[in-house]
């Protein structure tokens, strides 16, 4: 317990990390036209000044940033970079220019964005990819479709305009990395980034061509409309990328789905909340409590840190004392790649205070990082930035690359995505089922859609 005392001490006082920049921080939109701010070019030496800002905070800020890249490794880079810089460049290209060089350090935390120009181009109904996609086998699987054409659920995406998939997303993980990792396809699970990036490199556009290995082996080509943000949001579940729960008697259980801990000084907002379900939870009695992190990529730890009061199994000077609705029955907790960050502090923290099972995949993070991030702004693109400050070292870490491992290793199936079947889920609650004597194997089972 004394790393766990350690580390929520640093993390209460310094708040948590930042992961990556594209999902956690909020955007600043600009009132001026769209894309306005992408043609303006700047010239060669302001554009210089802004990497010599850039670095020399990241020298002064970041505990090591030759952790996973030396330093003679990485000046070759960077004098590559500052070789490229000869002739004026829009904000856009040149933010292009700089993340590759920063994800070459392993440090999602280590990072320069800017949303500015995607978020006008999205406010103006702009269309973004319309797809979403999951890493399974070295192969890239299609889990949701936000078209009006019919696609097939499971299938395997061969080809995007003419381009094989892994060439793409070769393109795309440039511009993003993973704790010490050089390639992290999983990735492109989470949708913010997918689009984000898929702008980013491709551009605007308004149609796909699509080449798809339906499961029974026949490959088809389709033609798709890229669409809105806004027609995504009216096809997308109500409660998708906030948190939600519901009761699912079959199995005297409870689901909370805990997608969204970006947003900053959520804290009453999240008592709320919890103070709802677990007061509900309470008079149902219930036995069985699965957390799913799985679409919950980290956040301000003050916000996790809310629902751990009400977990935990014995009071602990840190949480405040005990928490009258704390929950003392059984809990899973269902992680995936991108269960990071925050994620990965809430898990670990719940796994050395509690009993509990961990159903899933190892998060792309591991309990040894760094994180806990300054923001800043570059003097004369205005990009923004960040760099953590804290290496951070979370209980159960053995300070070998590793991340969380599951109890059990799960991970959903192409076939169970084509049925609409939460494979993940889905083995949860046959567990719950085998574990409890009182759940009738006769019962019908709940309906278990995939998120």
């Amino acid at each position: 317990m004394k790393n766990l005392k350690i580390v929520i001490a640093i993390l209460l006082c310094c708040g948590c990390g930042f992961y990556p920049a594209f999902t956690l921080a909020k955007p600043q939109v600009s009132n001026k036209e769209p894309n306005q701010p992408a043609v303006k070019l700047i010239e060669p030496a302001k554009l210089k000044e802004d990497l010599d800002f850039l670095f020399k905070k990241i020298e002064e800020v970041h505990p090591n940033m030759y952790a996973y890249t030396s330093k003679e490794e990485f000046d070759l880079l960077r004098n590559k970079l500052y070789s490229q810089v000869t002739q004026p460049k829009t904000r856009i290209n040149f933010l292009k220019l700089i993340a590759p060089t920063l994800a070459s350090l392993k440090n999602p935390h280590t990072v320069v964005y800017d949303f500015s120009e995607y978020m006008n181009y999205i406010q103006n109904s702009g269309k973004i990819f319309p797809l979403s996609l999951s890493w399974y086998g070295g192969k890239v699987i299609l889990t949701k479709n936000y078209t009006s054409k019919k696609l097939p659920l499971g299938g395997t995406i061969l080809e995007i305009n003419g381009e094989v998939v892994p060439k793409m997303i070769e393109r795309l993980e440039r511009y993003y990395s993973a704790e010490g990792r050089d390639t992290y396809p999983e990735a492109i699970e989470r949708d913010k980034i997918l689009r984000y990036l898929f702008w980013l490199e491709y551009g605007p556009a308004e149609s796909l061509n699509v080449q798809i290995k339906v499961i029974d082996g026949t490959i088809n080509d389709y033609e798709v409309e890229m669409t809105t943000f806004g027609e995504i949001k009216a096809k997308e579940e109500p409660n998708k990328g906030r948190n939600s729960y519901r009761h699912l008697p079959t199995y005297d259980a409870f689901l909370i789905k805990l997608d969204d801990w970006a947003d900053w000084g959520r804290i009453a907002e999240l008592t709320e909340f919890c103070n709802e379900v677990f007061t509900e939870i309470r008079e149902q009695k219930t036995s069985h409590l699965i957390i799913d992190l799985r679409n919950n990529p980290g956040g301000d730890w003050a916000n996790s840190e809310v629902f751990v009061t009400y977990l935990v199994n014995k009071p602990h000077h840190l949480f405040n004392g005990a928490n009258p609705l704390r929950f003392d029955g059984a809990v899973y907790l269902l992680i995936g790649a991108n269960s990071t960050s925050a994620s990965t502090n809430f898990t670990a923290v719940i796994k050395d205070s509690r009993t509990v099972t961990i159903i899933g995949q190892e998060p792309g993070e591991p309990l040894t990082y760094y994180g806990n991030t300054t923001s800043f702004v570059l003097p004369n693109t205005h990009l923004q930035a960040a760099v953590p400050r804290t290496l951070i070292v979370l209980p159960g870490s053995k300070n070998d690359g590793r991340g969380i491992i599951p109890d059990h290793e799960v991970k959903q199936k192409p076939k169970d995505t084509a049925k609409g079947v939460d494979t993940v889920l889905q083995f949860t609650l046959d567990l719950i089922k085998k574990s409890d004597s009182k759940i009738s194997a006769t019962q019908e089972k709940e309906n278990v859609v995939q998120n």
